[in-house]
């Protein structure tokens, strides 16, 4: 009877250190759920979505995108500024005084677009704030099933801590009962150490589940833009959501932002070629002036002289004075473009070419993302219903029949009829098995997130 009593009391020390231990890490642990779950500093999934679209610098680049291509489009309708000039003409090296000799030309000139080029353009570049707002909106989407997913790991690690505060109890009781037998000599001393094993491995799983929080916590509060340690309230429950038919889902994914991006890409570079193309067509330059010259025009005074000196000559009369000498003059002249020849045609025929290759290349690169978003639809559909499958099978069949498993042996156990091996399997077989209930619950969650995210909407 001595050895008894001294292996008891030496697996005593064990439990006591264990069930303190594990005591003060189950009191930790619910100061820690009371103040994650404050309602006054807790936020919903649905308004950590709001958020991270609202605030998220990548749907602010987006947006200041589209007023880019506003602010291009109001730059591309301008016309080209007026050019103004002097011009010093005729001023001998002797006397290169302006206001006494030679002629002073101020000059103004305006080239203006006769065919509407600049108004094609500026439509080209609005084109580009309609492929900056579907960017927006697919940066959103983007956003929306990032904060999902960390929202889901969060859920599966409160599960986890759920079930681990349960797996303690359970093992605490066996540890009783094994206890209870190793006294009357009932059970194995290996018995105690694999029940003592189990209860310190479930306090360091809980420590890691703790850590494993706190950085899925930090990864979801940066992209909401919170402090790392701001608290998120979880459900306990994930809403059951139908799955909708491959068929009507694979018929919305044509509408995802991205593509509806790529269709407004090739539309502007379309656009874009239309513009280049008008750059052929004839454009008009207005040219204005107004000189001085001091002297008079040179021509007309020069003819006006010879003409007055002929006159008395001629007629016998009297030469009367000559009129005062024009000094001023005004200048107006207009030229039209004429792009017609072949080495000021390759320019805009040669970016037209290429804006339409761009705009191929667009529609191309869209119908090959189109098809791979139609893959991984069909993929995580595929995952959903088998996620869905077996975790049907886990709620109604399997976890029913381990509960009952485990009780079974713990009544033939307490009875003699079983080893504690058997007890201790059925106890891991029930965990594994609840635990792969919350997998594919998450797993289903998971699949339903990525289809919203391709297809959009409700899946």
């Amino acid at each position: 009877m001595i050895i008894p009593v001294m292996l008891s009391s030496r697996f005593a020390r064990p439990r006591t250190r264990a069930a303190a231990c594990l005591a003060a890490t189950g009191l930790v642990a619910t100061l820690l759920l009371a103040v994650v779950s404050t309602p006054a500093m807790a936020q919903s999934l649905d308004s950590l979505v709001r958020l991270a679209q609202g605030t998220h610098p990548t749907v602010e680049a987006a947006r200041l995108a589209a007023r880019q291509a506003d602010a291009r489009a109001r730059a591309s309708s301008a016309w080209e500024p007026p050019s103004v000039g002097i011009e010093l003409g005729d001023l001998p090296l002797s006397d290169p005084n302006p206001f006494a000799r030679g002629e002073t030309m101020l000059m103004v000139e305006q080239m203006i677009p006769l065919f509407g080029q600049n108004r094609r353009m500026a439509g080209a570049e609005r084109l580009g704030a309609v492929a900056a707002r579907s960017e927006a909106e697919a940066a959103q989407r983007e956003l929306g099933a990032r904060v999902e997913r960390e929202y889901l790991t969060l859920w599966l690690l409160d599960r986890r801590r759920a079930l681990n505060a349960e797996s303690r109890t359970i093992a605490d009781a066996l540890f009783k009962a094994t206890e209870t037998q190793y006294t009357v000599g009932r059970a194995l001393q290996s018995d105690l150490f694999r029940i003592t094993l189990e209860i310190e491995r479930l306090g360091t799983e809980l420590r890691e589940i703790d850590e494993e929080s706190a950085e899925a916590l930090g990864r979801l509060n940066a992209i909401v833009g919170r402090p790392a340690s701001a608290p998120v309230s979880v459900t306990e429950e994930l809403a059951s959501t139908s799955l909708t038919s491959l068929d009507s889902l694979a018929a919305r994914v044509a509408d995802h932002p991205q593509l509806r991006q790529m269709t407004a890409m090739a539309e502007m570079n379309r656009a874009e070629a239309d513009a280049q193309e008008a750059m052929l067509d004839p454009m008009l330059m207005l040219r204005g002036g107004l000189a001085y010259m001091p002297e008079g025009h040179p021509i007309r005074e020069d003819s006006e002289m010879l003409a007055e000196l002929r006159a008395p000559v001629e007629h016998g009369a009297t030469a009367e004075p000559m009129e005062d000498p024009m000094k001023w003059g005004l200048t107006v002249s207009a030229m039209v473009s004429i792009p017609l020849a072949p080495w000021s045609r390759s320019g805009p025929e040669g970016r037209a070419e290429a804006s339409r290759l761009q705009a191929e290349e667009q529609l191309m690169r869209r119908d090959a993302m189109e098809r791979d978003m139609v893959a991984m639809l069909q993929s995580a559909w595929g995952q959903a219903r088998r996620a869905r499958f077996r975790l049907d099978f886990h709620r109604r069949t399997q976890l029913p029949l381990l509960e009952k498993t485990l009780t079974a042996l713990r009544t033939d156990y307490a009875a003699g009829r079983v080893p504690f091996s058997s007890v201790l399997d059925g106890y891991t077989m029930l965990v594994m098995g609840r635990m792969d209930a919350y997998m594919q619950e998450m797993e289903y969650a998971m699949a339903l997130s990525m289809i919203a995210e391709i297809a959009g909407g409700q899946p």
